[in-house]
């Protein structure tokens, strides 16, 4: 389980096979960095699985490229896994659509989206 106290969260869904994470309020890149530490440390973490992460709750002027560049030094997640971000803001969404574009995936296996619903179908959830 993720700690619930910190700007982002997570859970792990076994069943489901995806880890469903979330960020709220202002969010720093070291923010991320320790997300990306507890769930690569976590015993139940399965670097196969897939992820919906919920950018929807970020507030304040975010984020810096230097979180996305993060995400692409630091991939945790195999590249078979589905990596669903769903952001509300313009920012938030162009900065994972250049996440998209950095790591060059050739699977088509990250997606950014406007819309929980859509993000939850693509990843088969619902």
């Amino acid at each position: 389980m993720g700690a619930h106290d910190m700007p982002v969260s997570y859970r792990i869904d076994h069943e489901r096979r995806v880890v469903l994470a979330r960020a709220d309020g202002r969010v720093a890149p070291e923010d991320f960095s320790e997300f990306l530490d507890a769930l690569a440390g976590d015993a139940g973490f399965d670097p196969e699985i897939d992820l919906l992460f919920d950018l929807r709750g970020i507030s304040g002027d975010w984020p810096p490229t230097s979180v996305v560049r993060h995400f692409v030094e630091h991939p945790i997640f195999a590249g078979s896994a589905r990596k669903a971000y769903v952001a509300s803001g313009d920012l938030t969404f162009g900065l994972v659509r250049m996440f998209e574009m950095m790591r060059a995936d050739p699977a088509g296996n990250i997606r950014a989206f406007r819309d929980m619903d859509e993000a939850r179908a693509w990843l088969g959830l619902d």
